[in-house]
């Protein structure tokens, strides 16, 4: 998936990811995946397909639909909050928000 679908799907694993402590490689383990090209799919540089997606909404515990909907995951009201939040910010925002996030994920990694 790819384009602006593909960037909320993306943004959705990776929140997942973050709020269920999941890491690159459990995700690279479970999809039979090279953890680069786990990253490179976060990351917006590689695709993948609906299949795949299956499998991974499977490993966060949620279905296809709800990856592919609007939806916000459902999780405690502090983050449907900050979610909330954030998807009220306009793109220039967003960019600058998942820059920063992402840089400071760099200085301090969780994998």
């Amino acid at each position: 998936m790819s384009g602006k679908l593909g960037n909320k799907i993306r943004a959705k694993i990776r929140i997942l990811r973050r709020t269920q402590g999941v890491s690159q490689q459990d995700i690279a383990a479970h999809m039979g995946w090279l953890q680069p090209t786990v990253s490179k799919y976060l990351l917006g540089k590689h695709n993948t397909d609906i299949d795949s997606l299956d499998r991974l909404a499977r490993l966060f515990g949620t279905s296809l639909v709800e990856i592919l909907s609007d939806a916000t995951p459902n999780r405690d009201e502090e983050f449907e909050s900050l979610y909330a939040s954030y998807r009220r910010i306009d793109a220039t925002g967003r960019r600058a928000f998942r820059d920063l996030v992402q840089r400071l994920s760099d200085l301090h990694p969780r994998d």
